[in-house]
């Protein structure tokens, strides 16, 4: 089997090669989330883009050349910028997302050629760690081949509006409202310019609390400036990112939630960061962030059927609140970690 492998710079990328790996992303997707609506071309795009402003991306596309070109594995890599906010603590880290080889062609050596490829190209821009993420046993087993180890678990979890005990749902709103009676919850879909830059700040220190575990990766840091350029891009293809924050008497934000409401993904929702800072905690500020944001999800976006999130299973307080209110385990995640010159040698000896 004659296997071509296509190396492409997102940054670069035209519409002929945007079809191809919309072609096999989709067949990818349908091969790994066969319930799941596939995201739409033009938002998958935009968050391309997204990340652009601060990476590169060079996605990697698997042709069989003997059999009509067929389109057959998916991988991409993305590392950052030295102007990069996030850069310092992450300089060395080569983010990597597959491969995944449709059945098929599977234990031919399809993995094998990409990866190959993608050791070339990173160890050229000097990068040492590729970190990534597994979701079946054979992934693990692989992972093992290559000298890796499993350095952060985590768990998808989903929850089912018509499940949702809302009288419950509604007392959490109650209490942490009498908890805290000098704050209010804030819900925006664009924050204010005049409280954008600590907004992010707290996003910023709320993100980089969740567990790492064994994950050696730095901090990831949000700056008004990237929170302006997103929005402009999500208002254009109608993602909605809602917020929820906590503003305190002092005019402080304490907590805050957001998830993303992407049509073309419906009935399924998006649920990110959930935080509270460590010296608002203890006074229920968490639950109350995630009943309301429920309650505003079952009034605002009357299409959606099922709220997706992910966890670490380290992160126990959180896992508590979301197993409270219904959200039943969807799938096992595993973040990796390899050094790059181990993968090289394996691929240079089988």
């Amino acid at each position: 089997m004659e296997i071509e492998i296509k190396s492409l710079d997102m940054r670069k990328a035209t519409q002929n090669d945007y079809a191809a790996y919309h072609e096999i992303r989709k067949d990818v997707r349908a091969y790994l989330f066969p319930d799941d609506p596939p995201m739409d071309d033009a938002t998958f795009e935009t968050l391309i883009e997204s990340r652009l402003e601060e990476g590169e991306t060079i996605s990697y596309i698997a042709i069989d050349k003997e059999h009509h070109e067929n389109l057959v594995a998916l991988a991409r890599i993305y590392f950052l910028l030295e102007d990069s906010p996030s850069y310092e603590g992450n300089e060395h880290i080569c983010r990597l997302s597959g491969p995944v080889v449709l059945p098929q062609y599977q234990r031919k050596g399809v993995a094998k050629k990409l990866l190959e490829s993608i050791v070339k190209e990173a160890l050229s821009r000097k990068m040492s760690v590729l970190v990534g993420s597994i979701f079946n046993e054979g992934g693990k087993e692989f992972l093992r081949k290559l000298g890796g180890k499993s350095a952060l678990e985590s768990r998808e979890y989903r929850l089912e509006l018509s499940d949702v005990d809302w009288s419950m749902v509604e007392e959490w709103q109650t209490d942490g409202k009498a908890c805290s009676p000098d704050a209010e919850i804030k819900f925006t879909t664009q924050i204010p310019e005049s409280i954008l830059e600590r907004y992010c700040e707290v996003y910023t220190e709320v993100l980089n609390q969740a567990p790492r575990d064994e994950l050696e990766v730095g901090d990831t840091v949000l700056t008004a400036d990237r929170w302006r350029d997103d929005h402009q891009r999500f208002n254009k293809q109608g993602i909605v990112h809602l917020t929820a924050y906590i503003l305190e008497s002092t005019g402080d934000i304490s907590g805050l939630t957001d998830v993303y409401y992407v049509p073309s993904m419906v009935p399924l929702l998006s649920q990110a960061l959930t935080g509270v800072q460590e010296e608002y905690r203890g006074y229920g500020r968490g639950k109350w962030l995630k009943a309301a944001m429920l309650l505003e999800i079952k009034n605002r976006f009357q299409d959606v059927e099922t709220i997706v999130t992910d966890n670490a299973t380290s992160n126990e307080p959180m896992l508590a609140i979301n197993e409270r209110l219904g959200f039943k385990l969807s799938k096992e995640i595993t973040s990796f970690q390899v050094e790059i010159p181990k993968v090289k040698q394996y691929l240079e000896m089988s």
